[in-house]
């Protein structure tokens, strides 16, 4: 599993780097970076990847979070979006390509991951428990930026004369 992950993330960044004209050993030269040290770094990647999966299996199974028929009609539908193509023509051509049980796999381990959310305890760095409360995001009121100005501020346009933070700061223009 981990010699698959690490060839995956090799041949994907090789391809991002390609689109953009780049070289691996080009790229590598830019960051400073030995091969050595880079395939060491995309290994402890791959592995950990690789746990994590492995984790949120044993979540799938021991809480019984495997994917419906629906929950996978519904991401099909999704990945599909506006192209003309009905659920089960997606699912079959998931099928054929042999990314069926990905997709499904990829959807238990969402299921999983929310459980684990759901269900953890977040702890400060002495490992006792941080109230609730003090997690929860912090209320605002909502106000509407576009439609109206606040005591005079424009909101709508960004062209604040009294600012030294925009882009042309040092256009002696100004």
């Amino acid at each position: 599993m981990m010699a698959a992950d690490f060839q995956a993330r090799l041949q994907s960044m090789s391809a991002q780097l390609a689109q953009s004209g780049i070289a691996m050993e080009d790229y590598l030269r830019i960051m400073g970076k030995e091969p050595d040290a880079f395939a060491a770094e995309l290994r402890a990647a791959a592995e950990e990847a690789v746990l994590v999966d492995l984790a949120l299996r044993a979540v799938v199974t021991a809480e019984g979070l495997q994917t419906t028929e629906s929950e996978l009609e519904e991401e099909v539908a999704e990945m599909i979006g506006a192209n003309d193509l009905s659920v089960e023509d997606g699912i079959a051509q998931l099928r054929d390509a042999g990314q069926l049980s990905a997709v499904r796999s990829e959807i238990a381990n969402r299921k999983a991951m929310e459980w684990l959310v759901e269900r953890a305890d977040v702890v400060d760095p002495d490992g006792l428990a941080i109230p609730e409360h003090l997690l929860a995001p912090p209320e605002h009121h909502h106000h509407d930026h576009d439609h109206h100005d606040h005591d005079g501020h424009d909101h709508d346009h960004h062209d604040h004369d009294d600012h030294d933070d925009h882009d042309d700061a040092g256009d002696p223009e100004q």
